[in-house]
């Protein structure tokens, strides 16, 4: 029963994710509506978070689940315990700040920018950084880590008529793929080791990686993650 109701709460919060986004693009003729829909959507699914983290926190629950696809190598495999539910919780907090900022602070933006585009991809942007930590598989993984670049891409460009814009969404761009590259790299060093691109089997396979293995891993993921994380200005 307790699986149950963590499976209905953690796919709501990414249901609720989805209205915002798509009421958003629906709504986008009329600013105003789409700047409070998509913003009040996403604050509301961040509380969702935020509460769906603490108990998870707080009663020391986890659950996981895979759901098998039609494409080589890829599975939808999720894991959600302490570790995850952390990051969830600390990404929620802040997104429920910036949403309740962002519904005033968007205005300037009306008869200038599309409002509805913001919004999309805003939601989508919150809802794939809640996705990344409780991916359990290196593929769907990197799936999640593309679509979570390329929205936050979006958003830093979104204002692209404004001076020194579109150059730095062009720096951005270019730093978030070669942290892709290089997680890439270090996923298939892994997968020659384990002969798999699931996470508890590589952390199962540990003890079998050389130390070259070792070393290469975590500088390619020190670079990757520092990359994404703003460690180069």
């Amino acid at each position: 029963m307790a699986d149950v109701i963590f499976h209905y709460g953690f796919f709501g919060i990414f249901t609720i994710f989805a209205l915002g986004a798509c009421g958003a693009i629906l709504f986008r003729t009329v600013p105003q509506l789409s700047n409070a829909w998509s913003h009040g959507f996403a604050a509301v699914a961040s509380c969702i978070a935020i509460a769906f983290s603490l108990v998870v926190l707080l009663t020391g629950q986890s659950f996981s689940f895979a759901i098998p696809t039609s494409l080589p190598l890829l599975e939808i495999s999720l894991r959600i315990d302490a570790l995850q539910s952390f990051f969830m919780l600390v990404v929620s907090t802040i997104s429920v700040c910036a949403s309740v900022y962002g519904i005033g602070s968007m205005a300037h933006s009306y008869g200038k920018y599309n409002i509805g585009s913001f919004g999309f991809f805003y939601n989508l942007f919150i809802a794939s950084m809640l996705l990344v930590p409780s991916a359990q598989h290196a593929v769907y993984f990197l799936v999640l880590w593309e679509v979570m670049s390329l929205a936050s891409y979006v958003l830093v460009t979104y204002e692209h008529r404004e001076e020194g814009t579109l150059h730095a969404g062009y720096i951005y761009f270019a730093m978030t793929h070669a942290a892709t590259a290089c997680l890439l790299f270090a996923f298939l060093l892994l997968h020659t080791v384990t002969g798999s691109f699931d996470f508890d089997t590589i952390r199962a396979s540990v003890p079998l990686l050389s130390e070259p293995i070792h070393i290469a891993v975590l500088l390619l993921a020190l670079i990757a993650f520092g990359a994404k994380t703003g460690i180069i200005p």
